[in-house]
């Protein structure tokens, strides 16, 4: 029987930052009702009423029709019953944006999954009981304060307001609310069929009972003002990241390098234990512990299991605290310092085939920070990518990940006889092979950030700027090249040849310098130029109609991804620049969340385009290529007054 949408008799209007159990849990005792049974009324169980709980995915969005169902029913506007679930993280809380699946139709909407990546905590929630208490108003007297949704995030592990770690255990029972067997599937509610229990009371069950301990009991609760100022000021860190002013990426980034390092830290420990106070190194020892006496009684392959994952923070807000802040303290210092902490905790890693590292390197690969990307990967004691790194010897000295800061530290000295608006951000490959000492070799994939710091080093000599700023200049995001200010190469990194990379620059500027004046472009006045332009669709159109002219047949690819092609080609070509800088991938013409880069499928799209030749469809296209650039230089020409010529 599938629950009427009806309004129920009486609702209530969601408290701030309100999870939806939470919401559940108060409505249900409003109106003297099992939780289940409100849950199933709202559209949020199976058919069944109370035998059938309600999925826990719900807990991070609701799909349209339930919204739909639910707000009619519990009598809220649907800005409310969105605002009882995580939705509003995604895109800036990694484990909640990988906790949906996104539509097929890029109109459609995503689903959530029902596992979750370790960072939310979704079988319990932690808990403050002054705030479970209520702030003594007649709703709250009656039904308690919120279950807050901050408190389902693996990163809160205090409460600012009354200046105390939160709890996650019951004073009685000493379980985690609502937990139940860690190997049982996670649910949305704690027994749904309960009846006449208070939101705030303890809803496990054991011999045949429930415990019903009060949660919000202050006599048993930790007075005021007991959280360390440390941990104070990292959770106000954390929760200044989670604020909406935040940039999507920027928050995105920090958590994911945080999850980063936390997984580092628990999967080397104790080699952190002496930056911590004893009782924090405690709590993360007793948390480690108990994960390795878990691991010890289970085959190999039971290892997968999220509760066993290095990825996955303490329960105990103490611990969870203590791992948080020494990788909060890694990744706060600029660059090198930065790089030697992390360095050194990633020395401590265990074996890298250990199923215990869970999805840790997609993490890395996939959400991680360039900086930090690149700190892991330079301390880390194996190689993690030995296939990618098999680089043959002409080129293997400089490409390696960890030798680019370290270039860019190098001085620059004054080059004269070109410009620096003369210099592309995608240098020539003349220009590339003239760096190479001894024979030339290949120009691999792997080269792309030691062009990028050629390009850097050559805009610094000619004009003396910094890194960051001839970066700027060229439009290259730091992140890019892993530009930290005031870092020195290291004894390990490229300083013992710092001579051949002058003697490399040299050559490049004398090649830059040597280009006739009359084939001299000002790539930065077409930067500016083409700063917004995508292919039109009609002339896209045309393409379209060419190819299939030709080829009897549609493109391989979708319009869409292919229009994109088109369209970061020919802007590479005007501007000097890469494809995953082309504006058709970046707001107003995507998404602001998307990430291109050199591994994505569109950057592989738009090399295909670019190279195809022989029995490549997509070789029908060039020659409509270059004739329509030609008509888009002679527009800018006319515009900008021939400034693409110097003198």
């Amino acid at each position: 029987m599938t629950a009427s949408a009806d309004p129920l008799p009486r609702s209530l209007t969601p408290l701030p930052d309100e999870s939806l159990p939470g919401f559940l849990l108060r409505l249900g005792h409003r109106l003297d009702l099992a939780p289940g049974f409100v849950a199933w009324r709202l559209g949020l169980a199976g058919l069944r009423p109370m035998t059938t709980t309600a999925r826990v995915g719900h807990l991070f969005m609701l799909e349209a029709d339930r919204i739909r169902h639910f707000t009619q029913a519990a009598r809220i506007s649907a800005e409310d019953a969105e605002g009882l679930t995580l939705r509003s993280l995604v895109g800036r809380y990694p484990p909640v944006t990988h906790a949906l699946v996104p539509p097929k139709d890029p109109t459609g909407t995503p689903r959530p999954l029902h596992r979750f990546p370790p960072g939310v905590l979704v079988r319990d929630s932690r808990y403050c009981p002054r705030c479970l208490a209520g702030d003594g108003s007649p709703v709250q007297a009656r039904h308690g304060g919120p279950w807050r949704r901050s408190w389902r995030l693996a990163v809160s592990f205090a409460c600012l307001e009354h200046g105390v770690l939160l709890q996650h255990t019951c004073p009685r029972c000493r379980t985690a609310p609502g937990t139940g067997d860690p190997d049982r599937p996670a649910k949305l509610l704690s027994l749904p069929g309960g009846t006449g229990l208070h939101p705030a009371q303890c809803r496990e069950e054991y011999s045949g009972g429930v415990c019903g301990q009060r949660l919000d009991d202050l006599t048993l609760a930790p007075g005021p003002g007991g959280l360390p100022a440390g941990l104070a000021a990292l959770q106000a860190r954390i929760d200044g990241l989670l604020a909406p002013d935040t940039p999507d990426r920027a928050c995105f980034e920090a958590f994911a390098d945080l999850h980063l390092l936390t997984t580092l830290i628990l999967a080397g420990w104790p080699a952190a234990a002496p930056l911590l106070p004893p009782d924090q190194a405690e709590a993360v020892e007793a948390h480690v512990s108990s994960q390795r006496r878990r691991v010890e009684k289970l085959p190999e392959f039971r290892h997968r299991n999220q509760q066993l994952s290095w990825m996955l923070l303490p329960a105990a807000p103490l611990a969870a605290a203590a791992v948080l802040s020494v990788a909060a303290r890694a990744l706060t210092p600029p660059g090198r310092e930065m790089t030697e902490a992390v360095g050194r905790l990633a020395a401590a890693a265990p074996r890298k085939q250990s199923l215990q590292w869970g999805k840790t390197w997609k993490i890395l690969l996939r959400d991680a920070s360039g900086a930090c990307r690149a700190a892991v990967e330079e301390g880390l004691p194996w190689d993690l990518h030995p296939k990618r790194r098999v680089i043959k010897p002409a080129s293997s000295q400089w490409v390696r990940f960890r030798t680019i800061p370290a270039f860019l530290a190098i001085p620059a000295e004054r080059l004269d006889g070109y410009l620096p608006e003369f210099v592309p951000q995608e240098i020539p490959d003349k220009w590339f092979k003239e760096f190479h000492i001894g024979p030339p070799g290949p120009l691999l994939p792997a080269t792309r950030r030691l062009r990028r710091a050629i390009a850097i080093h050559l805009v610094r000599a000619a004009s003396g700027m910094d890194s960051q700023e001839a970066a700027g200049f060229l439009g290259i995001p730091a992140d890019w090249c892993l530009l930290e200010m005031g870092q020195q190469p290291s004894s390990s990194g490229p300083d013992a040849r710092e001579a051949e990379f002058v003697e490399g620059m040299r050559r490049v500027a004398r090649c830059a310098a040597g280009v006739p004046s009359t084939e001299r472009v000002n790539y930065r006045e077409r930067r500016r130029y083409f700063s917004g332009w995508r292919l039109e669709r009609e002339v896209y159109f045309g393409f379209l109609d060419h190819y299939t002219g030709i080829l009897g047949r549609r493109p391989p690819v979708s319009r869409d991804r292919l229009h994109e092609a088109l369209s970061a080609v020919i802007w590479s070509r005007l501007t000097g620049s890469e494809f995953p800088l082309a504006p058709c991938f970046h707001p107003p013409f995507s998404e602001a969340r998307r990430r291109v880069d050199a591994g994505s499928p569109e950057n592989r799209l738009a090399h295909a385009v670019a190279r195809a030749s022989g029995r490549s469809p997509y070789a029908v296209l060039l020659p409509l290529l270059e004739r329509y650039e030609q008509e888009l230089l002679t527009g800018f020409q006319n515009t900008a007054g021939s400034t693409d010529l110097a003198n």
